[in-house]
């Protein structure tokens, strides 16, 4: 079974992780166990206690998951991400932040990386980043570095 790993536990990505749990081995990561004890004993959903600041943590904590959600705080997003495509990890990006994404296009395709970029997060999330990491993790979206979506259907 596909290994999916959330970064961040906050109310609208917490229904992604429920959701993904159903097809998906899921677990969840945040500096917040508040949201994490929300989670686990409720869900199958395993879930770890993580600042993603702790760029060692973050690289170990990711490394054997086959798909990143990054639902992290805007404050550390872009620096999430940039982490997440230096491990060579596929990722859904749900997070949002100033920073221009286009300067990791190059690092993404140079390590062979997808990167979905959701821009418009709203109450459809839940299914699209379905949608999308079916996509990913069946093979069926090849192209490689930063594409950015708005809840369309991703077709190569």
């Amino acid at each position: 079974m596909d290994k999916i790993i959330v970064l961040g536990a906050g109310l609208v990505v917490k229904d992604v992780a429920i959701a993904l749990s159903k097809n998906y081995d899921v677990s969840c990561a945040d500096i917040q166990l508040c949201s994490l004890e929300m989670l686990s004993p409720q869900y199958p959903v395993t879930v770890f206690p993580c600042n993603f600041k702790d760029k060692k943590s973050l690289s170990e904590l990711i490394c054997p998951f086959d798909l990143v959600i990054n639902a992290s705080a805007s404050t550390v997003g872009f620096e999430t991400l940039k982490i997440i495509i230096g491990e060579k990890k596929n990722v859904v990006n749900l997070s949002l932040f100033p920073e221009k994404v286009a300067q990791l296009d190059g690092i993404a395709k140079k390590n062979n990386v997808t990167a979905i970029m959701n821009d418009t997060p709203d109450s459809g999330l839940s299914d699209w980043v379905l949608e999308v990491t079916e996509k990913i993790l069946t093979g069926h979206l090849s192209r490689k570095g930063i594409l950015h979506m708005k809840k369309e259907i991703i077709t190569d």
